[in-house]
């Protein structure tokens, strides 16, 4: 019993040393082999240097903060006092605060779209006056209706 013990113990140490020097010469080809079934590595011209850590995320970041910033110039539809031309209280504030920004940024303002075009032409029209009363020369032109990337608070 003893003996069965031992020689079933041997053959599965051989057999695991066999697995390793087979996947350690297997590993040995790496890139540097030159069989064309074996090449799996990108071909990087010598001296090449990886961009620095944080590159493509500074990058993603940059990228999600223009798209908050564009959505500070989006005036939605619970800014409108019981849904219809007038603009509430915030609406009122968050229009002024536009103005004083609208000189330095590139973003359009956004009405969000409501379901009747008249009321939406409506909202526009007020929106430019208020604006170029701020002082923003542009405002017939960075004023557009249309559904905002993001999403209001309320429906």
């Amino acid at each position: 019993m003893l003996d069965s013990c031992e020689n079933h113990r041997a053959s599965a140490v051989r057999a695991c040393g066999a697995v390793l020097a087979i996947a350690l010469s297997a590993s040995s080809f790496g890139c540097r082999s030159n069989r064309p079934f074996l090449h799996g590595c990108p071909d990087f011209p010598p001296g090449a240097i990886p961009p620095p850590a944080g590159t493509y995320t500074c990058r993603w970041q940059t990228a999600q903060m223009n798209r908050a910033d564009a959505g500070k110039f989006v005036i939605h539809q619970n800014e409108w006092f019981m849904g219809g031309k007038t603009l509430g209280p915030d609406g009122e504030r968050h229009v002024r605060q536009m103005g004083m920004q609208l000189s330095h940024v590139p973003y359009p303002v956004v009405i969000s779209r409501s379901v009747d075009e008249q009321l939406n032409d409506e909202r526009r029209q007020i929106i430019v006056d208020q604006l170029t009363m701020a002082g923003v020369a542009d405002a017939s032109h960075r004023v557009i209706i249309d559904k905002p990337e993001g999403e209001g608070l309320w429906p």
